[in-house]
């Protein structure tokens, strides 16, 4: 079942181009994971093309919305959102996306994504979620802040899904927060971000999901 949710609408048109076109600018070949874990794709500094036109830095600034306050309320909160640290970032010098794409039926699967040194994350998608055969695809920031963008934008599910998400990597300065560390989606029409149903094991935010945007881990002050 798929309708549209969330994203602003250019980012949902360069979705429907395809994931593909996103190989013609890596920066190495692409080759299919014999263990079944889809196309593994590393990029250099460049942006993808999916998210070209997107302001990706302009969203940190923007605050956390309650779902307990009335509709449009946005608080204070900010989100201090999870980083690598500077020695991954060393180890990593030109690769800065991850972009990863598989083929997930009605009888569901789990899409890999991650290395050594970010840590390995899965998407678990279970049976009946998917009405059909659908190319999931994913971006992932893995320098800096480590935004999540999942693909088909506003792809919406018959049951939940489940990321769980790796904290590996995690910048220094945050080691101390890793169980107040939370999923969070960016709300582009609401201007701010709203926690999803997640929680932490201080080796990874697991995460449900009903729809694909654009998520980040991270704490706010409001906790």
């Amino acid at each position: 079942m798929l309708r549209k949710f969330g994203l602003a609408a250019k980012l949902s048109a360069l979705a429907a181009v395809g994931f593909l076109g996103l190989y013609s600018c890596s920066s190495g070949p692409t080759a299919p994971d014999t263990a079944g874990r889809g196309y593994h794709q590393w990029m250099q500094d460049e942006t993808p093309a999916q998210l070209q036109g997107i302001d990706i830095d302009a969203a940190y600034d923007q605050p956390l919305i309650s779902a307990a306050k009335p509709s449009g309320w946005v608080s204070d909160a900010m989100i201090d959102f999870a980083e690598s640290n500077d020695e991954i970032e060393g180890s990593l010098q030109i690769r800065r996306w991850l972009l990863v794409a598989q083929t997930v039926g009605p009888e569901g699967g789990t899409i890999y994504f991650g290395n050594d040194d970010v840590g390995m994350s899965e998407i678990i998608i279970p049976a009946g979620a998917l009405d059909e055969a659908t190319t999931i695809s994913l971006v992932h920031k893995v320098r800096g802040k480590r935004d999540l963008f999942l693909f088909p934008e506003g792809t919406t599910f018959n049951v939940p899904i489940t990321v769980r998400f790796s904290l590996a990597s995690l910048n220094q300065r945050q080691i101390n927060k890793l169980l107040n560390m939370r999923m969070y989606y960016h709300n582009d029409q609401g201007g701010g971000w709203e926690q999803v149903p997640s929680y932490s094991d201080g080796e990874w935010v697991i995460a449900t999901l009903e729809h694909f945007s654009r998520y980040a881990i991270g704490s706010d002050d409001a906790r």
